[in-house]
């Protein structure tokens, strides 16, 4: 690479090695930094990896680049915040209200349990294949035009459900309809799923951001909690089921309608030092994801953790009824559970805000949520008296629920700078790929109640119809089997995370890293101007030179290296650069 002086202008042009078919040279008028960023995104993706921030803070230092010592925040974030949040709890709604009167709802739509267990399902199964094209458009457009994506559907689907309760429509018509309207709701899903930690990432700063991030998440929470006691109190028989899916539709339109308040994607300046940093395009991401240990356990535990969430609240009705528990004391468990939960949420988050103890509280709810599982399970299947039935709802959630914004924080950590929906969307995927299976293989381990269990069983009390009821005890004891497996994994192998920027030898998987043959100038005047052309300061030549020297030999060839831009050989790692740095006459000054 040389840099010349000629009539006052730079030049800079670029060799990379020659090594294979590798054969680049980059030539660029460096007049001024705007023309330099210019050249750096001509290069596709392996310019775009080296963004305008990032270069003035390697090159120069924070204290003397363009980017702010204190990264401000604005007051307009809440607003925002309060729009995400409202989006997730409509959307979690319209996902659980049929799951606490299931029972009603076979009744009401003469189908049986396993139809009635497809509208949870769709939002499950719909989350697979569309997670990545969501993830992608969410992190090539933005928090709001995702929004924009997100809330809309939901609003839609919303609506889309109340045009099954017409009398016009036959009773299998009147289903189709149902779960049409659901899937386009559980498609909203995937982009309204994973908002909040991107949202948070970009505009709360390192203090709020997990904050930020258990209040969004936990308003998921809070819709699941809103469906599990409401819609047992708002259709206590199945006459009333037109007027749940009516009230629905007003949350879900309330959010489409704030959403368009939403000016931007982005804060004018950087929330916090991580934003400014380099991001990875897409393909590139999902490689890396595929390559971290850390992040596929972390994808195994966050994904059986929220799973067991999923197919309790999913199948929590037909699992409790069998034991004499009716519709209104399952909504106040599932109250518990998710209220509990949602208030661990904010508690833990709170407590990883301050301490960044990460791991360690992940270590503490693992273990809580073993214990948690099994006493619920115990509880269930004893009929123990209601309290301490509800106390063990509210210890399971409160224990167990936080697990998913903590996870979703430790995924950023292990695997920045990838994109945070494309990592969280595949973390949620897992979830969703865990639910499924259980909510679908669980009622296969259920047995033909006995004599004493039919004349407590409250499934079939009131229906005119026959309804199939089965004795859950196998599966809730899996489901407890489960959560104590995990916990039983080695923490060194579930929590082996770098909680900062991985290292090149990380980033590109090499077993070892070799120094690349960086020659800078010795003579000052080169710096010095250099340095006036792009920021306009004179920080000190030493620290310029090795901020300098850290750009080539920690960003550029790293990135090459994984780009394919240059390729290894048996002695140097990333390729050779040799710098020459020339004045007008031809003197080589350093080399």
């Amino acid at each position: 690479m040389d840099v010349s002086i000629v009539n006052n202008d730079f030049y800079l042009s670029g060799m990379a090695a020659l090594i294979g078919d590798i054969d680049k040279q980059l030539m660029v008028m460096l007049r001024d930094g705007r023309t330099f960023i210019a050249f750096l995104r001509s290069l596709d993706q392996f310019g775009n990896l080296v963004l305008h921030q990032a270069f003035e803070r390697i090159i120069v230092g924070q204290q003397y680049a363009d980017i702010p010592r204190v990264y401000p925040t604005y007051r307009r974030r809440w607003f925002y915040l309060f729009v995400v949040c409202l989006a997730q709890i409509s959307n979690a709604f319209i996902w659980i209200n049929f799951s606490p009167i299931a029972n009603l709802g076979v009744e009401y739509y003469k189908v049986n349990y396993d139809a009635i267990n497809w509208l949870s399902l769709m939002y499950m199964i719909v989350t697979i294949p569309f997670t990545l094209p969501s993830t992608w458009l969410i992190d090539k457009l933005g928090v709001r035009v995702g929004m924009y994506i997100g809330v809309w559907m939901n609003a839609i689907g919303s609506v889309i459900r109340c045009f099954s309760v017409l009398a016009s429509i036959g009773t299998q018509g009147r289903f189709v309809i149902l779960m049409f309207g659901q899937f386009i709701c559980a498609l909203a899903q995937t982009f309204i799923l994973f908002i909040p930690t991107k949202f948070s990432f970009v505009w709360f700063s390192e203090k709020q951001r997990s904050l930020a991030n258990a209040i969004a998440i936990g308003s998921n929470f809070f819709g699941i909690l809103l469906g599990s006691i409401l819609s047992p109190i708002i259709a206590p028989d199945t006459s009333k089921i037109p007027l749940l899916l009516y009230l629905s539709v007003i949350p879900a339109l309330l959010a489409g309608i704030l959403s368009l308040g939403m000016r931007s994607a982005e804060p004018p300046t950087p929330s916090c030092k991580a934003v400014v940093h380099i991001r990875q395009p897409f393909l590139l991401s999902l490689k890396r994801l595929c390559r971290s240990k850390s992040y596929v356990v972390l994808f195994i535990g966050c994904g059986i953790a929220i799973g067991c969430f999923n197919a309790l609240s999913t199948l929590v009705e037909q699992m409790m009824c069998p034991f004499g528990y009716d519709n209104v004391t399952l909504g106040i468990c599932l109250g518990f559970f998710i209220g509990a939960g949602s208030l661990g949420s904010l508690v833990f988050g709170y407590f990883a805000d301050r301490t960044g103890k990460l791991e360690e509280i992940s270590k503490i709810l693992y273990t809580a949520s073993s214990v948690a599982y099994i006493l619920l399970v115990l509880f269930i299947i004893n009929r123990v008296p209601r309290y301490f039935i509800y106390f063990a709802f509210a210890f399971v959630g409160f224990v167990s629920l936080p697990l998913s914004p903590i996870s979703m924080d430790l995924c950023l950590e292990c695997v920045y700078p990838i994109p945070e929906a494309t990592a969280i969307g595949i973390n949620v995927m897992a979830s969703q790929i865990i639910g499924i299976l259980m909510v679908v293989i669980f009622p296969k381990f259920g047995r033909p109640l006995n004599e004493y269990e039919m004349s407590i069983e409250t499934c079939s009390k009131d229906s005119t119809d026959k309804i199939v009821v089965l004795n859950y005890s196998t599966p809730l004891y899996i489901m407890a089997f489960i959560m104590v497996l995990m916990d039983r994994l080695p923490y060194e192998l579930l929590f082996s995370i770098a909680t900062h920027l991985d290292s090149p030898k990380d980033l590109c998987s090499l077993s070892r890293v070799s120094s690349v043959f960086l020659s800078v100038s010795r003579d000052d005047r080169i710096w010095k101007r250099l340095c006036y052309r792009l920021y306009n300061v004179n920080p000190p030549l030493d620290e310029l030179k090795q901020n300098f020297y850290n750009l080539f030999t920690k960003i550029l060839v790293p990135y090459g290296r994984y780009l394919g831009y240059w390729k290894s050989n048996e002695m140097y790692y990333g390729g050779l650069i040799v710098v020459h740095l020339k004045i007008s006459d031809g003197t080589i000054i350093g080399e």
